[in-house]
């Protein structure tokens, strides 16, 4: 708040401290940059003397890493770098107390969650399935949400990997671990169903139809994805971005690789209308990483819907991702988007040259 209105209020409200917390408002990831100041959480020597000091250093990191990658692309030695901030958290813990601290539920789930943030996929799988062992059965669901995300986005990337190289037994292990994290989640969302698990769900469907698209039609499993989705976005109230935005991207893939859709392009235009506007409300009073993001994706979907996707229309989508990232984004969340365009990219590739050269143009110019 501005200098006159905290006097104002310290005028006003003289028992009260609000005229100085300027803390308590606004984006809670926001930081003022000290330009040329090596601004990472301490890696100094140090010795923790509770458990409580490592929750909050992996607390800090989580944010550190959420603000690193906003204008520039991640290098494999920077991942490398926070990945390390991490390890060095095991080092402070006193020896005789290792042990007992990380048989903790709660330090268990914040290593995994660390990990997760810097796509260290196997490290953040250990962690949280530890946690889930722990039997404390409020937080094991909600583990076992971030643990199943984490499994399939684990896959997603050994699958591009060895896709890359032609190993075909490696990519079917990789389509049969996300088999197996969709029937470990099938029980929650029939008897617990929540937005969340449902987009969980959605996603698993997302990914594995992009690794069928040279085995056989991935349009059943476009269908999954789509209904998964549309179960997200309803039980959100109708509206939540993230998943409105992947089911009508799924009924537009479903439509234009040869099967009818029921879906009304129309009415997806006029919902797609909605969401922006609701999505711009909320950024700009509680600004975020992802609610910057919904304004890209649901540009980039109502150009799709509107069949209106070029190089030339991409250049106003490329902006919007631009300015989402630059507020400072982790490497999973820039890789979630990044994975999303990818996805695009191997579904669309029977689909009109404009359209995949404007896709390829929006992937080629992010961080």
């Amino acid at each position: 708040m501005p200098l006159d209105s905290r006097e104002e209020n310290w005028n006003s409200f003289k028992t009260l401290n609000t005229w100085g917390a300027y803390q308590c408002y606004g984006d809670p990831d926001y930081r003022l940059m000290n330009k040329g100041t090596d601004l990472a959480p301490s890696t100094k020597k140090r010795t923790y003397y509770a458990p409580t000091e490592l929750l909050t250093d992996l607390k800090n990191d989580t944010a550190y890493i959420r603000m690193q990658f906003n204008d520039k692309r991640e290098t494999e030695a920077e991942l490398s770098n926070l990945r390390q901030m991490i390890d060095f958290r095991l080092t402070a813990i006193p020896q005789d107390k290792q042990k007992a601290w990380l048989d903790r539920e709660d330090v268990k789930i914040a290593f995994g969650l660390a990990y997760g943030e810097v796509r260290a996929w196997d490290e953040a799988i250990q962690y949280l399935e530890a946690a889930l062992q722990a039997g404390n059965a409020e937080c094991s669901v909600k583990v076992m949400e971030q643990l199943t995300n984490f499994r399939v986005r684990s896959a997603s990337q050994k699958w591009s990997q060895f896709d890359a190289v032609g190993d075909e037994k490696a990519q079917s292990r990789c389509r049969s671990d996300i088999e197996k994290a969709i029937k470990a989640l099938e029980p929650l969302c029939e008897f617990f169903p929540t937005p969340e698990r449902y987009s969980i769900m959605g996603s698993a469907y997302k990914r594995l139809a992009r690794m069928q698209i040279n085995k056989k039609s991935p349009q059943a499993t476009l269908e999954k994805m789509a209904h998964h989705y549309r179960q997200a976005y309803e039980k959100s109230g109708s509206t939540d971005y993230y998943s409105f935005t992947n089911m009508a991207t799924a009924n537009w893939l479903i439509k234009y690789l040869g099967k009818s859709s029921d879906s009304d392009f129309d009415a997806l235009i006029n919902d797609c209308d909605r969401i922006i506007a609701i999505t711009q409300e909320k950024n700009s009073s509680n600004p975020n990483f992802w609610d910057s993001v919904a304004l890209a994706d649901c540009a980039l979907v109502k150009l799709m819907l509107q069949r209106e996707l070029s190089k030339t229309s991409a250049n106003d989508v490329i902006e919007l991702y631009r300015q989402a990232i630059k507020r400072g984004a982790s490497p999973k969340q820039v890789g979630s988007v990044k994975e999303h365009l990818e996805f695009l990219m191997d579904l669309t590739q029977s689909l009109a040259q404009p359209i995949q050269d404007a896709l390829k143009s929006i992937h080629e110019a992010l961080p």
